[in-house]
Parts: structure tokens; sequence; C-alpha cells
């Protein structure tokens, strides 16, 4: 079927009282998402991770899957793992996934305890997964047109990786003739401008492991989150834009509510629109052979970033 329209955001929050974070963002958003449930005009939901910011809270999680009820009872809500549902530097033989010891720790790293002591635990027991990877940690599934991939930027992603081998199986084997579009997901971004150097230092180890992987087999599309702000990037490979439709397009859109970045932007030539100031979320539709997207703030659903990738060349 063609004119397939999907919802994408990271970095929410409940906001229900006495949650810590930005009730109006969370607030707004969700309700901004519901009106488009309710005009028809998304199939389904993507959340790439940091979901409730529960942390080891249990009545957090509570208000975060209530205020999202309207939400995930009407359209398919599908949902990833951030460093607040998973990091851990202790209890590593609770965890789910399936991680050695602690989880992953490399020496150039900023992954610490931010899951708050749930190792991906609550996650796990609160979201169905479609059974395609491990469990909710990393899986992929088909929707219409587009071939989604969910991974874990919280887990080893480096070749060689039990979750590379996967991702590399499962992008080989993509039909695309039935999907021609693929569209991946992490919580932390590959490309970002803005300056925090711990997590540039992860952004360029997610790059050197996954950029030349997502060209091989013509990733249209990646979403992030992590940082709370907006940003999109042109067609890019290794760096340099490339005419749009010939390398992949690279979105942080962590505005789903949590309080917004301050941090500067550094320059770069890849770096198209930028903005900190606005909550808000991606909405992309697709058809056969262009994929539209834009960057719907709230609360009035202001458009504010506006533009068509094509089918890859």
């Amino acid at each position: 079927s063609s004119g397939i329209n999907a919802e994408y955001g990271g970095d929410m929050g409940a906001y229900y009282p006495p949650y810590q974070g930005s009730p109006v963002g969370a607030a707004a958003v969700t309700h901004a998402i519901e009106k488009e449930i309710v005009a028809e005009e998304i199939s389904f939901l993507l959340h790439f991770g940091d979901l409730s910011y529960a942390r080891g809270r249990g009545y957090i999680w509570d208000q975060f899957m209530t205020q999202m009820t309207r939400v995930a009872s009407q359209v398919p809500y599908m949902v990833g793992v951030g460093n607040h549902e998973y990091d851990h530097i202790a209890g590593g033989e609770k965890d789910p996934s399936g991680a050695q010891a602690e989880g992953f720790h490399p020496n150039w790293g900023n992954f610490g305890d931010d899951g708050g002591g749930e190792c991906g635990v609550p996650t796990m027991h609160r979201y169905i997964d479609p059974g395609t990877g491990n469990k909710v940690f990393w899986y992929s599934f088909d929707y219409g047109l587009i071939h989604v991939v969910q991974f874990s930027s919280e887990h080893d992603f480096r070749p060689g990786s039990r979750q590379y081998e996967w991702l590399r199986n499962d992008l080989r084997n993509v039909d695309r003739t039935q999907t021609p579009w693929i569209v991946v997901t992490s919580h932390r971004p590959i490309y970002t401008s803005q300056d925090s150097e711990g997590d540039h230092i992860v952004s360029r180890h997610l790059r050197m492991a996954l950029e030349e992987l997502f060209y091989s087999y013509r990733v249209n599309l990646h979403l992030s989150g992590h940082y709370h702000s907006y940003e999109s990037s042109c067609s890019v490979v290794s760096g340099d834009c490339v005419d749009p439709g010939s390398g992949t397009v690279y979105i942080v859109v962590g505005t789903g509510g949590y309080g917004l970045e301050a941090q500067d932007y550094i320059y770069y030539p890849w770096s198209q629109t930028q903005n900190c100031k606005d909550h808000g979320y991606s909405k992309v539709v697709v058809n056969e052979t262009h994929m539209h997207v834009q960057f719907v703030t709230t609360p009035h659903r202001t458009v504010k970033d506006n533009f068509v990738i094509p089918i890859w060349k």
C-alpha cells in the first residue's frame, strides 16, 4: 500500500506530578499525537529510548503507561531502549538482554548507570516485541512499504558483536521489492553537531561501526534521540553531502517532552536544520518513490522542518 504515515520521537518522560521533568513538553507532545490519531493521520509510532525516565521508580512507569494509553491502544507503539532504561554498572545478572557482565562499557564511551538499576527489565515486561531479534532490545518489522530496524546503542554495536551480526543479516535480507524504504533507529545519534564531547565520541564510534553497513544496504533514514533537540542532515556519506537519494539522512529528534538542551552547535556542512527551542516529533509519509519528512512542534503542531527524500538511486 502507499501513503504510510508514521511518527517518531524519543526522550519523553511522564508528565504527571510529582515528576521533576518538563510537564508542558511531555503533555503537549502526547496530546498532539492523540489528535493526529483521531484525525487518522498516523499508522504507527516509534519511540527510540528514554521512555518514562522512571529510573527504578515503579510509580513513574505506571504514570507513563497511563499517559500513553490513548496512543498505544489505537496504533502500534513500538519502543527501543535508551540509557535511562538500560545502562547499569551493577546487577548485570538480572539483565534480560544477555549482555556479558555489566554490559557495554568501552573505555571511550560514557555508558554509566543512567537506568537507575532497571537493566531493561521494566521495559521488556511492559512492551511486546515482534520476536525478530533480541526481545525489546533490538528487532525489526515491516509495515507497509517500510522495513523498520530498532537497534540498541546501549549494547555492543561494533563489527563482530552479536548485535552487529544480527543487524547485517537483517539488512541483507530485506526484500526491497516489498519494502523499498529502510528506517533504522537507535537511541544515541550517529550524526550530531551539538557541543557535547562525550556524546560526540560515541557518535563517531557509531559512525565508524555502522555507516559503511548503512551505505551498502541503502538505509534511507536513521532516527535517534538522546539529545533533547532536533537536527536533520542532508543525504550524507562519510561526512559529505551527496545527491538526495544517494546516502542516508540522519535525524535527531529527542524532543518528546523532557527538558530541552542548551548546548551550542558546532558547524558541520552536513547539518541542515537545528532546533533546541521546541518540543515535537517527526512525521514521515512514504509512497513507492518518495519519503516526506516533517518536524512537527507543539503545542500547535507547527511544521518547522519539511523535506522530501527520493528513493535510493
